[in-house]
């Protein structure tokens, strides 16, 4: 039988890995060496010296040359998880971390193959998150979730020839079912973080409980009783299988999303960046009319998530140059500039909200308004207009 409490401990788990900091501790793109806080009691930090995971008071020369060393060796393409199995011992996961974080400042799914090797020394959740803490931007933890759930589907049952990860991913999910809502709307949480960061995270878990099935993954967010929450676990789904799953949709060049009917925003989020990549793939230099041309052959609500899409496909660029957000979100009629603000600025505004503000500056009338308040709510709130993207 599945240990329910654990199961309810994972989705626990799963929460605190994609909410990441709070309000007043966010990680900032542009302070490379702004980390955020790891808390360990002195015995775990004691063990993960002991076990390699953390390495203290290490010639800073040496470990230059290390970093140096990890650069060239990832730039050429040898496996990532030998290639930190080696390095983790030399400048420990918090070397290595640095060196991802400095190479991609927003890194995220980078992150998961150091979380293998991370998880597989510790074995145990508690600590591996802690000592991940919301590194690159939280997809250290993200992996280590990943990890856990797997070693939890291995675990949860016997299992013939004939079984596969998708029955007992039901099993497993029709728990979290009975506990979903409650866990989201506990005062440990609110008291702290927004209900919507919440869902997200649990739309990670049901994307890897579903075998990163998308329907089912999709189903499985109703099981929120708000409608935004719904929203918001399906964005955390489709996040979750384009981190897994991008080269079968570059491959596929199925840039739809037709498995997001209801909440099509929550899809095109992630989907539009790779319709960018395909047409630089395809030996065009895609530019912002480009990519709002082919948002605009789509209609109602999908056109609108596709536009959303779009802002945050730009987030980048607009960090770097704030102007930039004019430019961007200038096509289409007004709800279309909304949700592609919106799509930038609430994102970038969990980054750094003095940066975000910066860029509503160079708007005006009604979208600089939109701007100031998405970057005052930043991501994940529920005192916004929805009308834009799903139906009631």
């Amino acid at each position: 039988m599945v240990n329910k409490s654990r199961i309810i401990l994972l989705v626990i788990f799963v929460i605190v890995v994609v909410m990441g900091c709070s309000k007043n501790n966010r990680p900032v793109i542009s302070e490379m060496n702004s980390k955020s806080q790891i808390i360990l009691s002195p015995e775990e930090h004691k063990e993960l010296v002991k076990l390699g995971i953390i390495v203290e008071n290490q010639n800073r020369e040496i470990a230059e040359k290390h970093k140096k060393d990890l650069e060239k060796a990832y730039n050429q393409n040898f496996p990532k998880g030998q290639l930190f199995e080696k390095y983790i011992h030399l400048i420990g996961a918090n070397g290595v971390l640095d060196f991802l974080e400095e190479k991609f400042p927003l890194c995220h799914s980078q992150a998961h193959d150091i979380v293998r090797v991370i998880f597989s020394k510790i074995g145990e959740i508690g600590p591996s998150l802690r000592a991940c803490g919301t590194r690159c931007t939280s997809g250290c933890m993200h992996g280590i979730l990943i990890e856990a759930f797997r070693e939890l589907s291995d675990s949860s049952q016997p299992k013939d020839e004939h079984s596969d990860l998708e029955f007992d991913a039901h099993i497993d999910a029709e728990v979290v079912k009975d506990n979903v809502n409650s866990i989201c709307n506990s005062t440990e949480f609110t008291k702290v973080h927004k209900i919507g960061n919440c869902a997200h995270g649990v739309g990670h878990a049901f994307m890897l409980l579903s075998d990163y099935k998308a329907s089912k993954a999709v189903e499985y967010c109703s099981y929120f009783e708000s409608k935004p929450l719904r929203f918001y676990c399906a964005s955390g789904a489709n996040m979750e299988y384009v981190t897994v799953k991008g080269n079968e949709v570059m491959k596929s060049q199925d840039f739809s999303c037709k498995e997001y009917s209801e909440f099509p925003a929550a899809c095109y989020r992630y989907k539009v960046i790779f319709l960018f990549s395909s047409l630089k793939a395809s030996g065009k230099k895609p530019t912002i009319k480009m990519l709002a041309e082919e948002c605009l052959k789509l209609t109602n609500l999908s056109r609108l998530g596709c536009f959303y899409g779009m802002g945050f496909a730009y987030l980048n660029s607009i960090y770097s140059n704030t102007s930039y957000l004019k430019e961007v979100c200038s096509f289409g009629n007004a709800d279309d500039k909304e949700v592609c603000i919106e799509g930038t600025i609430e994102k970038l505004a969990d980054y750094n909200e003095t940066r975000a503000l910066e860029a509503c500056q160079y708007l005006e009338g009604n979208n600089k308004r939109v701007c100031v308040k998405a970057a005052k709510g930043g991501m994940y709130r529920l005192d916004k207009s929805f009308r834009l993207y799903f139906k009631d």
